[in-house]
């Protein structure tokens, strides 16, 4: 090559592979971290991909499946390109047992799991281009199923539910947004305690940090990220509806002498067009039963996920047995209540952080 002859372009590295294969292994992981042992096992695992290349041009394509703790399956596949990181691919999980990660926040909330598991289907995607943001996003079903817990300071069970199913379900991450077709919570139950301090067992569900910390530290490290908050843009969120079936709420009031105890049966009812944004408003339709006689109906609009809460609900119970409410006519009124029943309506509206009933 003579002086004045110019060199070829030097091409900048690579890597192509046409195809790789990982059949019926076994991974296991132990947390020790944890007390106990946090275990997850990925059996008869098969990974395959093609066609995999740094050249951004082309795109390989994957496909991963595996039992997960022996109970539930979980397996992906569809495409994706090394540089820069892209992925969309199908998803499929089910039932994944939740109990698993129980030892990761057991101290940080007062409730033990004791079943229940969760599936998916949908759609992934991943993209994280150069100088830019990362970027993902969801799109399809989920449902949590056969869900069980208890209070652990009572020992008493805390809510369950046949099937809480999320469908239509489209979350994407910068920018950020949630959107559900529709939710449906089907055979559930939960349990309502108020306590001889007049606390409620929801309160302190999840757990305090300690308070060994200096406060003047805690406000130092809280101050920052409560001014960022303030000004960070509010994540729209959009919920179809909302549909309730086959419900019971067990109410109990330790607080008041005798104790009073209800059931709310059969409960059941939608709330339609839930949205964070301010002028929207959700419609509100629920029914219940105050134990096996006295029918209750909640029927309005309210919007829960804006910034001001808006509510304007009109609450109708009709023929409600006094006898067993004596213990709160006995303590606030002086006298007990004998016999009788009460037809009651009632209106309530929430508007600028104003109340008028």
């Amino acid at each position: 090559m003579g002086p004045d002859e110019e060199k070829p372009a030097e091409k900048p590295w690579g890597i192509a592979i046409k195809e790789t294969v990982v059949d019926r292994y076994f991974v296991g992981f132990q947390d020790r971290t944890t007390d106990p042992p946090v275990e997850i096992a990925l059996d008869r695992l098969r990974l395959k991909a093609e066609n995999i290349t740094t050249d951004g041009k082309q795109h390989g394509k994957f496909s991963f499946a595996s039992l997960y703790n022996r109970q539930g399956s979980v397996s992906l596949s569809g495409t994706f390109a090394v540089d820069p990181l892209s992925v969309n691919g199908r998803l499929q999980a089910k039932a994944l047992p939740i109990g698993t990660m129980q030892p990761y926040y057991t101290e940080k909330v007062k409730i033990l799991l004791e079943g229940g598991s969760i599936s998916a289907e949908g759609n992934v995607s991943v993209d994280a281009p150069k100088g830019k943001p990362v970027r993902a996003g969801f799109r399809g079903e989920v449902s949590v199923n056969d869900f069980s817990s208890l209070d652990k300071a009572l020992e008493e069970e805390f809510l369950r539910f046949a099937s809480l199913h999320f469908g239509g379900v489209d979350v994407k991450y910068n920018p950020t947004s949630v959107a559900i077709r529709e939710i449906s919570l089907t055979d559930f139950y939960s349990r309502i305690i108020v306590h001889p301090d007049g606390t409620l067992n929801v309160q302190g569900i999840v757990a305090k940090d300690g308070a060994g910390q200096d406060n003047a530290a805690l406000d130092t490290a809280t101050a920052a990220p409560a001014d960022n908050a303030a000004q960070a843009p509010e994540v729209p969120v959009r919920i179809d509806s909302v549909t309730l079936q086959g419900g019971t709420v067990n109410f109990s009031d330790q607080y008041i002498k005798p104790n009073y105890s209800a059931s709310l049966l059969e409960l059941g009812g939608r709330v339609s067009g839930l949205s964070s944004g301010e002028s929207e408003r959700a419609d509100v339709d629920l029914r219940a039963k105050l134990g096996n006689a006295t029918p209750l109906e909640i029927v309005g609009k309210i919007n829960p996920l804006a910034k001001d809460l808006f509510l304007d609900f009109k609450v109708d119970f009709r023929e409600i047995d006094l006898s067993p409410l004596s213990p709160y006519s006995g303590r606030y009124a002086g006298y007990g209540v004998q016999k009788g029943k009460l037809t009651l309506n009632l209106k309530y509206h929430i508007e600028k952080r104003k109340l008028e009933s």
